[in-house]
């Protein structure tokens, strides 16, 4: 029969040695007729190269289940952030670039592994009346052989509410390879993040020139939202923890 045990893991997430559930029941009610002594249990222990968890930053204890076949179930949590591979220096200060008439920003970037989605964030000033154009072309050669031909995929968006993330996804996925986003036909009082510095495999371009910096964009490995409070990953991992897959996000 399916195992359900649930562990509860608490200041530490998957170390060398775990204490056995025995230890973490001592303060239930020794006469509660409902309490379940529970005197061994298989816990998994990480080995090097065994990655389950791959979030960000530590927030919640998981939840774990270990089937009869030795495969888990884990649900983690994650505490609020920005979700994604950032296209962008987290340390470089951010100035908001205004667009307008034919202006465009874009920026070349390479997926490693294959995406759902990209999103760029842009600042409105307040204003909800901003319309503004994303397109993602595959990369060829150099920016203006790769804007002559037609984008794999364009959106617009219309009445964009201040520092919204616009985005272009893709259920299937996009495969791994140089892409470029780019922004265009803003109306309105809209406009794009911009850094000083330079995100390592990527290039960023105004006005189709190309300028040493970055815009406040992300790669979306899987479905989720650009910014959350709170998030959890329910992960599978079918060989005792070596290995796991992502099966989606709350």
């Amino acid at each position: 029969m399916k195992s359900s045990l649930f562990i509860l893991i608490t200041a530490c997430l998957f170390v060398t040695s775990c204490k056995s559930i025995d230890d973490t029941i001592d303060d239930k009610d020794a006469n509660d007729k409902d309490t379940i002594a529970v005197t061994s249990l298989d816990i998994p222990v990480v080995k090097a190269g065994w990655d389950i968890y791959t979030a960000g930053t530590y927030h919640y204890g998981p939840s774990i289940i270990i089937n009869d076949d030795k495969s888990i179930d884990a649900w983690f949590a994650t505490a609020g952030d920005a979700f994604g591979e950032r296209l962008y220096p987290e340390t470089s200060s951010a100035s908001a670039v205004q667009l307008s008439g034919t202006m465009t920003a874009a920026q070349m970037f390479t997926a490693t592994d294959p995406y759902y989605a990209i999103e760029v964030c842009c600042p409105t000033w307040g204003s909800t009346n901003a319309d503004l154009t994303l397109s993602l072309y595959n990369w060829d050669t150099d920016y203006n052989t790769t804007t002559s031909k037609m984008p794999i995929a364009t959106k617009t968006y219309n009445k964009v509410a201040d520092n919204s993330w616009l985005k272009i996804s893709n259920d299937n996925l996009f495969p791994a390879g140089k892409y470029l986003w780019v922004l265009s036909q803003p109306a309105n009082t809209i406009g794009v993040w911009s850094y000083a510095d330079t995100q390592s495999g990527t290039q960023g371009y105004l006005n189709g020139s190309s300028f040493s910096g970055s815009y406040r964009a992300l790669l979306l490995p899987v479905n989720g939202v650009a910014s959350y409070w709170d998030q959890i990953a329910y992960r599978h991992s079918a060989d005792g923890g070596k290995t796991c897959q992502v099966i989606r996000w709350f």
